[in-house]
């Protein structure tokens, strides 16, 4: 099953769209990385809240198994596994820039179609350019 549900992501358009129309849900889902010494506050409670920024090692909730992705795998010491904090990061700063509203479109731009809604990836111009030059033959 996780293949069938992973297997349209492999795709640049459709993980794009995916993480553009599902950001809330991604955010929500992805098992962030253990805080760096610096953002782990002096003292915590075992049974604090967890902070949805980054896991503590002293914070018991932040060491059990849910359904967070990577779901049901172990890291080195046991502890549930999670991407990697430059993954997280790069993850979570593509979702920002998805999230941003669109720059103002200029004014040579301003007259030409609105058909283009889909995301400008370089795979979408590349097919876009192909066409346009098969159309010309």
């Amino acid at each position: 099953m996780a293949h069938a549900v992973h297997e349209p992501l492999a795709d640049l358009e459709d993980l794009t769209l995916f993480l553009r129309t599902n950001a809330d849900k991604v955010k929500k889902i992805v098992r962030p990385p253990f805080g760096a010494f610096a953002e782990l506050a002096e003292n915590v409670s075992s049974n604090a809240a967890p902070n949805a920024e980054h896991r503590d090692p002293r914070n018991d909730r932040d060491n059990l198994f849910d359904m967070r992705m990577p779901p049901y795998m172990r890291d080195a010491d046991a502890s549930p596994l999670s991407i990697t904090r430059r993954q997280y990061q790069t993850l979570m700063d593509v979702i920002r820039r998805l999230q941003a509203p669109p720059a103002p479109v200029s004014a040579a731009a301003a007259g030409a179609p609105a058909a283009a809604e889909a995301p400008q990836t370089p795979v979408a111009k590349h097919v876009r350019r192909v066409a346009q030059r098969r159309g010309r033959q």
